[in-house]
């Protein structure tokens, strides 16, 4: 899929192969869960709510320790796809976790809402809580890609001035949900000078243009920053989509 953006040193992968890399023993104090076993929990919980995966990708550290993946949902949507992340580790780095959000097609550019973002710690009692925070996450996707797609029409709603826009970035910047060296890169592509298709003087126009220049970022990075993205325009913008947001942090 394009747009799965990999740590630094990580490889594409089919999903067959997550069935043959090893999964480290346990010790008193850490639990490992197998690549594989996260996506399957992933696809089941998916598979029961009927929101069929259309394509996926799957990216692993050359010692086997990290995985990142992205599964694109089947979506009568033609302007967005509905996403979901991925993430586990072997080697302690972060836990095992799930966010979701939304693929522009006409870009390719990928945001995360962090409606949805469960993450669990590999403890020893792991396997007792994850497989039920990732079908209650499951559950909840349907009414959270709603909400996703009536934040994406509220987006369009906004109109900005310039000075409101500028205000906006440096909001962002100071938040770590854009880069300061980008700025004058979101500018140009929002004013339609690099990107045409992005011409505009909405929120949605400085949304997409923002998400533009995150092409690029590892995938962890893209999750932390884009939720950042979405809740700092909801807050300017005024935006409540009358979501109830599963996270989750153990």
């Amino acid at each position: 899929m394009k747009g799965l953006l990999l740590h630094k040193g990580a490889e594409l992968v089919p999903r067959e192969q997550l069935e043959n890399l090893p999964t480290p023993a346990a010790t008193a104090t850490h639990q490992p869960v197998s690549h594989a076993g996260l996506v399957k929990l992933v696809e089941r919980g998916l598979a029961y709510e009927n929101l069929n995966i259309v394509e996926s990708s799957f990216g692993v550290t050359p010692d086997g320790n990290r995985l990142f993946g992205l599964m694109r949902l089947e979506s009568e949507n033609s302007e967005f796809g509905n996403i979901v992340g991925v993430r586990n580790s072997h080697d302690k780095k972060f836990p095992a976790g799930l966010c979701i959000g939304s693929k522009v097609f006409v870009c390719d550019n990928l945001a995360f809402s962090g409606q949805i973002n469960v993450t669990r710690k590999h403890c020893p009692k792991i396997m007792q809580k994850l497989p039920g925070m990732v079908w209650e996450a499951t559950a909840r996707m349907g009414l959270e890609f709603d909400s996703q797609a009536k934040r994406i029409r509220a987006y369009k709603e906004v109109e900005l001035s310039p000075m409101q826009t500028n205000d906006i970035l440096v909001n962002l910047a100071e938040n770590d949900s854009v880069v300061w060296r980008d700025i004058p890169k979101i500018l140009d592509t929002y004013r339609g000078e690099t990107h045409p298709e992005h011409r505009g003087n909405t929120m949605f126009s400085l949304w997409n243009a923002c998400t533009e220049h995150a092409k690029g970022q590892p995938l962890e990075t893209l999750c932390r920053r884009t939720q950042g993205l979405h809740a700092t325009l909801d807050r300017i913008g005024g935006i409540n989509v009358e979501n109830s947001p599963v996270i989750t942090v153990d």
